[in-house]
């Protein structure tokens, strides 16, 4: 995987975001530095497991962040419980899940990828059943996309995923040594090469 984003930094408040999304803040960049900080899990998820096209947009829709829980699940199969992030998501949500195209949902059940565990544990929880079965479509897309994007191959996108992770910090760093408004990055998993620009104004 290769491409480009964007960290913006604002040096007067300290905080800091990802590309163009303007109500989704990553945080203040004196927290992003130490063992405990989330951010380099934070922009590997946006990065990797959201869409191509979020790196481009202003904000992000429910269904797309459940697709991204569903990718989540093919590229870090082990580290989070889906089920809870979901029902959070359609929690969150206070509106109707948008459903998947009927064509791919058809495929989805005949080749057996649907989890109807999840679709019950959510309607246990308290989760409409319509909105439950969209809710699952959507997390089974997220992941059908991702395997297709990394052709079956978990560890190339797990790769990525620990490329970009591993060097946000750094990033960090210098955008905080020299007050900048942020950094563009390019990065390539396959090569293993990650590169930064730091932007001198605003």
């Amino acid at each position: 995987m290769k491409g480009y984003f964007q960290i913006r930094h604002d040096p007067y408040t300290g905080e800091i975001g990802f590309c163009n999304l303007s109500e989704a803040s990553l945080g203040f960049l004196r927290d992003s530095f130490g063992g405990r900080s989330r951010l380099g899990q934070l922009v590997a998820h946006d990065v990797v497991e959201h869409s191509l096209s979020h790196r481009i947009k202003s904000y992000v829709t429910f269904e797309a962040e459940i697709r991204a829980l569903g990718a989540s699940s093919f590229v870090r199969p082990s580290h989070f419980d889906s089920y809870e992030q979901v029902l959070y998501q359609c929690m969150d949500m206070q509106r109707d899940v948008k459903p998947i195209t009927e064509m791919m949902a058809k495929y989805f059940r005949d080749s057996w990828r649907v989890c109807s565990d999840m679709m019950k544990y959510l309607i246990k929880e308290g989760i409409e059943p319509k909105n439950a079965r969209n809710a699952v479509y959507q997390f089974e897309m997220g992941y059908y996309e991702k395997s297709k994007q990394f052709d079956g191959s978990n560890y190339a996108a797990y790769q990525a995923f620990s490329l970009i992770e591993r060097n946000i910090e750094f990033v960090c760093s210098e955008i905080a040594e020299h007050e900048s408004w942020g950094a563009s990055v390019y990065f390539d998993s396959n090569k293993h090469i990650f590169r930064h620009q730091l932007k001198r104004q605003h």
